[in-house]
């Protein structure tokens, strides 16, 4: 049972069920300073989502940012430099196809401005397209061409939404921040499994861990130094596959008798992939704090998921849970992972496209809900891995081209 689920068993489940007092502290603006550990476009809701841990409770932290809108520039024309002529522009604009979707457009002078090559030093003057929430940059560049009857250079479009709001705010992965005048979610409005849920406008937020240039003065790097840091939890996971004989049971979460039985039949000549239906037979589990710089690891927990019961043994110091088929083990791995006792806020591992790769195919092949994130309405999945070829590997002086 996640978190979520136990909140709202635990407070009566519906949300006109609550006392008027709570009610009341639901709507009462709310402040909160923490790590921001994991910043997400939810495309689904056209929202931004930050994840982190609150710096005075340590409770973990999920803000929705809705109301953020992208923005472009274009080279401000002559017509547009006067009060009258920037007027005409936005009529023009607004009758266009589509044109409701640009909120505002405002001269500004700028220097420099992102791939503008000005051809005299000094600010310039463009124009600023700021779109409704969910509006690409590019399709403003787009109705700003429709507008002027002619294609124009525009700057700043391909911008990706994520890369502006990190920029506009200052905030970084790992970095603390503090949000301010933000509204607690109520249990229907919720979407993670985070202590605290919180909606807050993409103008709230303060970045309180300084850039390289302010580290590089000594009033912003003491501060920073002895500004507490929430205490994160961090989870080592290493997953093992076995070779399943062809059309084995195994391969469908049944019992290991059957794969035993047609050992004979295993294939000699490759690795085991979960793609070819080969099932996870140990998840290894270390939980520690993430330690200060420097600072060495520390764990709290050991844990290993196994199956099949017969034979199953573990080191001293870690716990043991054997069970009797893949699919049993990887119900009962789903549900610790969101318990009390592991909810991490981060998870390495030694091969992420293989290990993760392999909880995601194995899950859905036996339809099993695998949540690794803070958001309860979307499953685990691979988005990118990163690796290195075997040439920059050389070049580089690196010791393998292991994927990272």
């Amino acid at each position: 049972m996640d978190r979520l689920t136990r909140r709202k068993r635990s407070s009566g489940g519906a949300e006109e069920s609550q006392p008027e007092a709570k009610r009341a502290s639901l709507s009462q603006p709310r402040a909160a300073t923490g790590s921001c550990e994991d910043v997400e476009e939810d495309k689904s809701r056209h929202a931004l989502v930050l994840h982190g841990r609150e710096s005075s409770s340590g409770k973990s932290l999920c803000v929705r940012v809705e109301d953020f809108s992208q923005y472009c520039y274009i080279h401000a024309p002559a017509s547009s430099l006067s009060e009258q002529g920037l007027e005409n522009f936005r009529t023009t604009l607004a009758a266009v196809k589509d044109g409701a979707e640009v909120a505002s457009v405002s001269l500004v002078s700028r220097q420099p401005v992102v791939y503008y090559r000005a051809r005299s030093p000094g600010p310039s003057a463009f124009l600023k397209l700021v779109g409704v929430p969910g509006v690409r940059a590019s399709k403003l560049a787009k109705l700003a061409s429709a507008a002027l009857g002619q294609d124009v250079l525009s700057y700043e479009e391909n911008v990706k939404p994520l890369n502006r709001f990190l920029v506009d705010t200052g905030l970084c992965g790992g970095g603390q921040a503090r949000v301010q005048n933000a509204r607690v979610c109520s249990a229907d409005e919720r979407v993670s499994c985070s202590d605290v849920e919180l909606f807050a406008s993409a103008h709230s937020f303060t970045a309180l861990t300084p850039d390289a240039v302010q580290l590089s003065d000594p009033a912003h790097a003491s501060e920073h130094a002895t500004r507490p840091m929430p205490h994160l939890k961090l989870m080592l996971l290493d997953c093992q596959l076995m070779l399943a004989p062809p059309s084995s049971a195994a391969a469908k979460g049944k019992k290991a008798a059957l794969a035993a039985a047609a050992a004979a039949a295993l294939p000699k000549n490759r690795t085991p992939n979960a793609a070819r239906g080969d099932p996870i037979m140990m998840l290894s589990c270390i939980l520690a704090p993430v330690p200060p710089s420097g600072g060495a690891l520390q764990p709290t927990s050991r844990l290993v998921f196994t199956w099949p019961r017969t034979h199953a043994a573990a080191p001293p110091g870690t716990r043991l849970r054997a069970f009797d088929s893949e699919r049993e083990m990887l119900t009962a791995f789903a549900s610790w992972l969101v318990s009390e006792e592991a909810d991490p806020d981060i998870i390495g591992a030694y091969q992420v496209k293989e290990s993760f790769g392999a909880l995601v195919t194995r899950a859905e092949d036996l339809r099993i809900p695998m949540r690794l994130g803070c958001d309860l309405a979307r499953p685990l999945s691979i988005k990118s891995v990163v690796q290195y070829s075997p040439s920059w590997v050389k070049s580089a002086g690196r010791m393998a081209a292991t994927s990272n």
